[in-house]
């Protein structure tokens, strides 16, 4: 590992150690969606795995909904994007009950047509599938191990990327 990598590794870890109490607690902002679902993955690519775990239980026990979503105020676009993430980090850190709970939140919204995360979309009026959002999902969806799920995601950005109607022009909402 060059020193270049080895001194960004060590700042991540110290902030992360920084502003995550022993319990796994942002400290600054324990409420704050967004401070939480990546860091389980970014704490065990930084040799702090202990940190890692501890987040992850943390936010299976203190931020999910009763349905089992991740449960912040955040946009739904967002939690869904999270959850990807979150799934990845529970199976890091080996929290598969979250990772479970994660991929369980994200099937119930995949559209088993096109494979997609299905969301509200204001200037549609409709519910649409998002690349950015869906990918994020489906990243999570392979990671805790829902194959079919995933593939069925592939498949249809596959599809989208045939009918795109122009060469070099990309739409990402289907």
């Amino acid at each position: 590992m060059t020193d270049r990598f080895a001194v960004a590794r060590d700042r991540v870890r110290s902030w992360l150690y920084e502003h995550f109490d022993a319990d796994g607690r942002f400290v600054t902002a324990p409420e704050s969606g967004g401070a939480y679902f990546k860091a389980p993955y970014l704490a065990v690519a930084c040799g702090a795995r202990d940190l890692g775990t501890q987040v992850a239980r943390y936010i299976n026990g203190q931020l999910l909904d009763d349905a089992g979503e991740y449960g912040p105020d955040m946009p739904l676009e967002n939690r869904v994007y999270a959850m990807g993430w979150l799934a990845l980090g529970a199976v890091v850190t080996e929290q598969y009950d979250l990772a479970a709970s994660m991929a369980d939140a994200l099937e119930r919204r995949q559209d088993p047509g096109s494979g997609g995360i299905m969301l509200p979309d204001e200037d549609a009026g409709a519910e649409m599938a998002e690349v950015c959002f869906s990918g994020g999902a489906g990243m999570g969806l392979v990671a805790a191990g829902r194959t079919e799920s995933a593939r069925c995601m592939a498949d249809g950005f596959s599809s989208l990327l045939d009918a795109q109607p122009e060469p070099g022009r990309f739409y990402n909402r289907y």
